[in-house]
């Protein structure tokens, strides 16, 4: 359930990087001169982020990679029970 709310914050928040990164590129965003910095250091900080995560999870991924693919597939074989 925490993977799945996980993965929903970060594509939302991908996409919003995407909406902004697009109006910046266009030129479509309210250009305030400060509001144009921010959103461009937000978004270098999220893709930042985004790789610095991608980093972990490969690195956790190499170091139990066994342990991961048996998860894996024993959870696509029998998946967890959703609640609510």
């Amino acid at each position: 359930m925490a993977v799945t709310a996980a993965k929903s914050v970060m594509a939302f928040r991908v996409l919003t990087m995407a909406v902004d990164l697009c109006r910046l590129t266009t030129r479509t965003m309210n250009v305030n001169a400060g509001h144009e910095r921010t959103s461009k250091a937000r978004i270098i900080h999220q893709i930042q982020l985004i790789r610095g995560i991608t980093k972990w999870c490969r690195s956790l991924f190499d170091k139990y990679q066994t342990g991961i693919l048996i998860m894996l597939i024993f959870l696509r074989r029998f998946p967890p029970l959703m609640h609510g």
